[in-house]
Protein backbone atom coordinates (compact mmCIF):
# COMPACT_ATOMS: atom_id res chain seq x y z
CA UNK A 1 0.00 0.00 0.00
CA UNK A 2 1.32 3.43 -0.97
CA UNK A 3 2.15 5.82 1.86
CA UNK A 4 1.32 9.51 1.39
CA UNK A 5 2.82 12.41 3.32
CA UNK A 6 1.04 14.89 5.54
CA UNK A 7 2.35 18.30 4.45
CA UNK A 8 1.73 20.37 7.58
CA UNK A 9 5.34 21.49 7.95
CA UNK A 10 5.71 22.24 4.22
CA UNK A 11 2.18 22.79 3.00
CA UNK A 12 1.56 23.76 -0.60
CA UNK A 13 -0.63 26.79 -1.25
CA UNK A 14 -2.38 28.07 -4.34
CA UNK A 15 -3.52 31.70 -4.15
CA UNK A 16 -6.02 33.34 -6.50
CA UNK A 17 -7.52 36.82 -6.67
CA UNK A 18 -10.66 38.21 -8.26
CA UNK A 19 -12.24 41.67 -8.04
CA UNK A 20 -15.90 42.53 -7.49
CA UNK A 21 -16.21 46.24 -8.21
CA UNK A 22 -19.64 47.13 -9.54
CA UNK A 23 -21.94 48.80 -7.03
CA UNK A 24 -24.91 48.02 -9.27
CA UNK A 25 -24.74 44.23 -8.99
CA UNK A 26 -22.15 43.64 -6.27
CA UNK A 27 -24.31 40.99 -4.57
CA UNK A 28 -24.82 39.01 -7.77
CA UNK A 29 -21.12 39.11 -8.60
CA UNK A 30 -20.14 38.04 -5.09
CA UNK A 31 -22.57 35.11 -5.13
CA UNK A 32 -21.49 34.09 -8.62
CA UNK A 33 -17.81 34.16 -7.65
CA UNK A 34 -18.33 32.26 -4.38
CA UNK A 35 -20.62 29.60 -5.84
CA UNK A 36 -18.22 29.26 -8.77
CA UNK A 37 -15.42 28.22 -6.41
CA UNK A 38 -17.56 25.43 -4.97
CA UNK A 39 -18.47 24.09 -8.42
CA UNK A 40 -14.95 24.41 -9.85
CA UNK A 41 -13.37 22.49 -6.98
CA UNK A 42 -16.27 20.04 -6.51
CA UNK A 43 -14.75 17.22 -8.62
CA UNK A 44 -11.70 17.04 -6.32
CA UNK A 45 -12.69 18.45 -2.91
CA UNK A 46 -16.07 18.72 -1.18
CA UNK A 47 -16.88 20.27 2.20
CA UNK A 48 -18.09 18.35 5.21
CA UNK A 49 -18.86 21.72 6.78
CA UNK A 50 -18.58 25.40 5.89
CA UNK A 51 -18.19 28.40 8.19
CA UNK A 52 -19.22 31.84 6.95
CA UNK A 53 -18.20 35.05 8.74
CA UNK A 54 -20.29 38.11 7.81
CA UNK A 55 -19.60 41.84 7.93
CA UNK A 56 -21.45 45.04 7.03
CA UNK A 57 -20.65 46.75 3.73
CA UNK A 58 -21.44 50.28 2.57
CA UNK A 59 -23.83 50.27 -0.38
CA UNK A 60 -22.25 53.45 -1.75
CA UNK A 61 -18.52 52.93 -1.33
CA UNK A 62 -18.27 49.10 -1.24
CA UNK A 63 -16.03 48.96 1.83
CA UNK A 64 -16.52 46.77 4.90
CA UNK A 65 -17.49 48.44 8.17
CA UNK A 66 -16.45 46.01 10.87
CA UNK A 67 -17.89 48.02 13.79
CA UNK A 68 -21.47 47.72 12.51
CA UNK A 69 -23.13 44.66 14.07
CA UNK A 70 -24.60 41.89 11.93
CA UNK A 71 -27.52 40.00 13.57
CA UNK A 72 -26.00 36.60 12.76
CA UNK A 73 -22.31 37.18 12.12
CA UNK A 74 -21.25 33.51 11.91
CA UNK A 75 -23.07 30.79 9.98
CA UNK A 76 -22.02 27.14 10.12
CA UNK A 77 -23.47 24.51 7.79
CA UNK A 78 -22.48 20.85 8.09
CA UNK A 79 -23.52 17.43 6.96
CA UNK A 80 -25.49 15.46 9.52
CA UNK A 81 -23.27 12.40 9.19
CA UNK A 82 -19.54 12.75 8.61
CA UNK A 83 -16.74 10.16 8.83
CA UNK A 84 -16.21 9.25 12.49
CA UNK A 85 -12.54 10.24 12.50
CA UNK A 86 -13.25 13.86 11.48
CA UNK A 87 -14.05 16.34 14.31
CA UNK A 88 -16.29 18.87 12.55
CA UNK A 89 -16.36 22.13 14.53
CA UNK A 90 -17.68 25.63 13.88
CA UNK A 91 -15.41 28.67 13.93
CA UNK A 92 -17.47 30.95 16.19
CA UNK A 93 -16.42 34.61 16.40
CA UNK A 94 -19.25 36.02 18.55
CA UNK A 95 -21.31 33.99 20.99
CA UNK A 96 -25.02 34.67 20.56
CA UNK A 97 -24.55 35.66 16.92
CA UNK A 98 -23.96 32.19 15.56
CA UNK A 99 -26.33 30.13 13.43
CA UNK A 100 -25.85 26.36 13.24
CA UNK A 101 -27.49 24.21 10.55
CA UNK A 102 -27.15 20.60 9.42
CA UNK A 103 -28.29 18.95 6.20
CA UNK A 104 -28.19 15.34 4.94
CA UNK A 105 -25.77 16.29 2.16
CA UNK A 106 -23.89 19.42 1.15
CA UNK A 107 -24.32 20.14 -2.55
CA UNK A 108 -23.59 23.27 -4.60
CA UNK A 109 -27.34 24.00 -4.68
CA UNK A 110 -27.68 23.67 -0.90
CA UNK A 111 -24.65 25.90 -0.37
CA UNK A 112 -25.93 28.55 -2.81
CA UNK A 113 -29.28 28.70 -1.01
CA UNK A 114 -27.52 28.92 2.38
CA UNK A 115 -25.34 31.82 1.19
CA UNK A 116 -28.38 33.69 -0.12
CA UNK A 117 -30.16 33.35 3.23
CA UNK A 118 -27.13 34.61 5.12
CA UNK A 119 -26.99 37.67 2.85
CA UNK A 120 -30.73 38.33 3.22
CA UNK A 121 -30.29 39.58 6.80
CA UNK A 122 -31.42 43.13 7.58
CA UNK A 123 -28.99 45.53 9.26
CA UNK A 124 -30.09 48.28 11.65
CA UNK A 125 -27.69 50.78 10.04
CA UNK A 126 -29.16 52.44 6.94
CA UNK A 127 -26.98 52.32 3.84
CA UNK A 128 -25.24 49.06 4.77
CA UNK A 129 -25.82 45.43 3.83
CA UNK A 130 -24.40 42.14 5.15
CA UNK A 131 -21.77 40.48 2.97
CA UNK A 132 -19.31 37.64 3.10
CA UNK A 133 -16.20 38.55 5.08
CA UNK A 134 -14.48 35.13 5.24
CA UNK A 135 -15.57 31.68 4.13
CA UNK A 136 -13.75 28.70 5.68
CA UNK A 137 -13.82 25.22 4.09
CA UNK A 138 -11.55 23.25 6.41
CA UNK A 139 -13.31 19.93 7.07
CA UNK A 140 -13.33 18.19 3.69
CA UNK A 141 -13.27 15.02 1.67
CA UNK A 142 -11.05 14.65 -1.40
CA UNK A 143 -11.44 12.31 -4.36
CA UNK A 144 -9.29 9.24 -4.98
CA UNK A 145 -8.77 7.90 -8.47
CA UNK A 146 -5.93 5.38 -8.32
CA UNK A 147 -5.99 3.86 -4.82
CA UNK A 148 -8.70 1.20 -4.57
CA UNK A 149 -7.85 -0.02 -1.07
CA UNK A 150 -10.33 0.20 1.85
CA UNK A 151 -7.91 2.52 3.66
CA UNK A 152 -4.91 4.76 2.98
CA UNK A 153 -1.64 5.27 4.83
CA UNK A 154 -0.54 8.77 5.77
CA UNK A 155 2.90 9.52 7.23
CA UNK A 156 3.54 12.45 9.55
CA UNK A 157 6.91 12.66 11.29
CA UNK A 158 7.81 9.27 12.79
CA UNK A 159 4.20 8.04 12.70
CA UNK A 160 2.04 6.48 10.01
CA UNK A 161 -1.74 6.74 10.28
CA UNK A 162 -4.46 4.66 8.65
CA UNK A 163 -7.51 6.51 7.35
CA UNK A 164 -10.64 4.88 5.91
CA UNK A 165 -11.66 5.27 2.29
CA UNK A 166 -15.28 6.32 1.84
CA UNK A 167 -17.24 4.62 -0.95
CA UNK A 168 -19.81 7.10 -2.28
CA UNK A 169 -22.09 7.04 -5.29
CA UNK A 170 -19.68 9.31 -7.18
CA UNK A 171 -16.49 7.42 -6.31
CA UNK A 172 -13.88 6.97 -3.59
CA UNK A 173 -13.06 9.71 -1.09
CA UNK A 174 -10.88 10.32 1.96
CA UNK A 175 -11.63 12.89 4.64
CA UNK A 176 -9.81 14.98 7.23
CA UNK A 177 -8.53 16.34 9.54
CA UNK A 178 -8.03 13.30 11.76
CA UNK A 179 -9.35 13.40 15.31
CA UNK A 180 -6.73 13.25 18.07
CA UNK A 181 -3.80 13.94 15.75
CA UNK A 182 -2.16 16.87 13.98
CA UNK A 183 -3.16 15.42 10.61
CA UNK A 184 -4.74 18.21 8.56
CA UNK A 185 -7.43 17.91 5.87
CA UNK A 186 -6.43 16.52 2.46
CA UNK A 187 -7.37 19.83 0.77
CA UNK A 188 -8.86 22.94 2.37
CA UNK A 189 -9.59 26.45 1.21
CA UNK A 190 -10.51 29.92 2.42
CA UNK A 191 -12.15 32.87 0.66
CA UNK A 192 -11.60 36.40 2.02
CA UNK A 193 -13.41 39.56 0.91
CA UNK A 194 -11.32 42.73 1.31
CA UNK A 195 -13.58 45.56 0.12
CA UNK A 196 -14.40 43.72 -3.10
CA UNK A 197 -11.00 42.16 -3.61
CA UNK A 198 -11.62 38.42 -3.24
CA UNK A 199 -8.66 36.31 -2.18
CA UNK A 200 -8.85 32.54 -2.50
CA UNK A 201 -6.23 30.37 -0.81
CA UNK A 202 -6.20 26.61 -1.38
CA UNK A 203 -4.01 24.50 0.88
CA UNK A 204 -2.82 21.04 -0.09
CA UNK A 205 -2.61 19.04 3.12
CA UNK A 206 -1.66 15.62 1.72
CA UNK A 207 0.84 14.72 -0.98
CA UNK A 208 -1.54 12.66 -3.17
CA UNK A 209 -2.87 15.70 -5.05
CA UNK A 210 0.51 17.28 -5.82
CA UNK A 211 2.51 14.23 -6.93
CA UNK A 212 3.67 14.78 -10.50
CA UNK A 213 1.96 12.42 -12.91
CA UNK A 214 -0.71 11.14 -10.52
CA UNK A 215 -4.33 11.05 -11.65
CA UNK A 216 -5.29 12.96 -8.51
CA UNK A 217 -2.84 15.78 -9.32
CA UNK A 218 -4.10 16.00 -12.90
CA UNK A 219 -7.69 16.25 -11.65
CA UNK A 220 -6.72 18.97 -9.18
CA UNK A 221 -4.96 21.00 -11.88
CA UNK A 222 -8.00 20.74 -14.14
CA UNK A 223 -10.07 22.27 -11.32
CA UNK A 224 -7.59 25.13 -10.97
CA UNK A 225 -7.83 25.84 -14.70
CA UNK A 226 -11.61 25.95 -14.31
CA UNK A 227 -11.14 28.68 -11.70
CA UNK A 228 -9.06 30.62 -14.23
CA UNK A 229 -11.86 30.35 -16.77
CA UNK A 230 -14.19 31.91 -14.18
CA UNK A 231 -11.92 34.95 -13.85
CA UNK A 232 -9.67 34.00 -10.94
CA UNK A 233 -6.05 35.05 -11.46
CA UNK A 234 -2.97 33.18 -10.28
CA UNK A 235 0.58 34.14 -11.41
CA UNK A 236 1.86 30.58 -10.99
CA UNK A 237 -0.78 29.27 -13.37
CA UNK A 238 0.22 31.84 -16.00
CA UNK A 239 3.87 30.82 -15.67
CA UNK A 240 2.86 27.19 -16.29
CA UNK A 241 0.99 28.10 -19.45
CA UNK A 242 -2.53 28.30 -18.05
CA UNK A 243 -5.10 30.07 -20.17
Amino acid sequence: MKVWQNLRSRSKYWSFVRFVESEVNFHEQLMEATNGVFTALWPVVQPLSVTLEMAAMSREFLFLKLDIPVPMSTWHLREVEVPAHVPVNARVKELGKHREEAVPELTPHVLADWLERAHAQQLPEEGYVPVLDTLHVYYTRARLLEDQEPSVQLAFGPHTYTLPVEQRKDGLWVAGPMRGTRINPPISWKLVNTDGRLGLEIEMGWSAWIETGSAEAELFMSCLYELEKQGWKNPRMAQRGGS
